[in-house]
């Protein structure tokens, strides 16, 4: 799956500041923040934090770090307690959303957040809980994802898929537990700072973090589309040559081919995208997913 780099962008941007961060993760009780049809409304029954000063240059460095683990309304799932080894029974006497929302929001407040899909995944449950015990929204100002961020960084080539544990495991970050929310953050971490290392070294090679990218076989735009079916939501691209078209999710803005047989590597993806903006008159990938 191909992402567009302005994800690689904003963190080295961020690399160019000395700016305060929050790595954090969430385990929740299944995969929904919000009902839809018969899979219920989900919550968050562990948060894992750790604040980082960060200096151009100089690294990062911890200033504190937090854990809640948070009493649920609903029954913990068996295949979450199979997954996370947090059980109802260990959960009995945590604190609810309510007792500990005020904590939460106050640690939050004001900073800028990183983690592994938490664009798709952990800012949407922090988000729901925000609108239930204040009526406001969770919108870090910054939000950086290394998922999208480690498809810029690492070849498909070299590894079978982007999930956390696999990334982490590609740089030798073997011991780290996953699907425990402080684990999560321990690897999200050091992948940070991995990356964070490439790229200065990038920079002092090349005069800049972020490559020019004007590689692969360019392609003409002739259609775009969109499809529907259950929960999957896709922009469809056609182009003049019949065995190649392309397809971006519109949850997380990622592009595939349709042939699987086919790599985005082949192609010059920037410039297809550019092609597909053009043609459905949108002026960013975000307002293309509602394209209709």
């Amino acid at each position: 799956m191909y992402f567009t780099p302005k994800k690689l962008t904003e963190f080295a941007d961020f690399l160019h500041f000395d700016e305060d961060v929050i790595v954090y993760d969430c385990e929740t009780t299944g995969l929904t923040p919000v009902k839809r049809g018969s899979e219920p409304e989900c919550h968050i029954i562990q948060i894992s934090a750790i604040h980082l000063a960060h200096e151009y240059a100089g690294g990062f460095r911890t200033l504190a770090e937090r854990e809640w683990y948070i009493k649920p309304v609903e029954t913990v799932p068996d295949k979450i307690v199979e997954l996370t080894g947090i059980t109802d029974e260990f959960l009995a006497d945590k604190p609810s959303e309510d007792e500990v929302f005020e904590e939460i929001r106050d640690f939050f407040n004001g900073m800028a957040v990183v983690g592994y899909n938490n664009c798709g995944f952990d800012n949407l449950f922090m988000d729901e809980m925000y609108k239930r015990h204040s009526g406001e929204r969770f919108q870090p100002y910054l939000s950086l994802d290394m998922y999208p961020i480690s498809q810029n960084m690492v070849s498909p080539k070299d590894v079978k898929n982007y999930k956390l544990a696999t990334i982490a495991k590609h740089f030798g970050l073997d011991s780290v537990t996953f699907h425990d929310a402080s684990g999560d953050v321990t690897a999200t971490m050091e992948l940070m700072k991995i990356y964070e290392r490439m790229l200065m070294e990038r920079e002092e090679k090349t005069g800049n973090m972020t490559p020019v990218y004007n590689a692969g076989v360019k392609v003409k735009v002739t259609g775009v589309s969109r499809y529907e079916k259950g929960k999957m939501r896709r922009i469809y691209v056609n182009t003049a040559d019949r065995d190649v078209s392309f397809y971006m999710e519109t949850y997380n803005l990622g592009w595939s081919c349709k042939d699987k047989a086919m790599s985005t590597d082949r192609f010059n993806m920037p410039d297809m995208i550019s092609q597909a903006l053009q043609f459905a008159r949108c002026s960013s990938e975000k307002e293309l997913a509602q394209y209709r």
